[in-house]
């Protein structure tokens, strides 16, 4: 595994903070890495082979709620 340094807009990772901690991850490492990795999957990156329409996800519960605080996150950095 490997360790990637990201920075985030204050907005951001007040989102992450105020939002998502404890829903998404326990962490804010945990809670990135959750939200990667479920978009990833949701996306067919993470099959074996090329890209694929759909994939299951690991829980419906997880994806739905990864997939809000993304369409969060992606609404509060249009003005970044």
């Amino acid at each position: 595994m490997k360790k990637i340094l990201v920075s985030l807009p204050d907005g951001v990772v007040n989102i992450i903070d105020k939002e998502l901690i404890g829903k998404v991850g326990q962490t804010r490492s945990d809670t990135l890495r959750t939200i990667i990795m479920n978009w990833l999957n949701t996306q067919g990156y993470l099959a074996k082979g090329e890209k694929h329409e759909e994939q299951p996800s690991n829980t419906e519960d997880q994806v739905t709620r990864t997939e809000d605080a993304l369409k969060k996150l992606k609404n509060h950095t249009k003005n970044w």
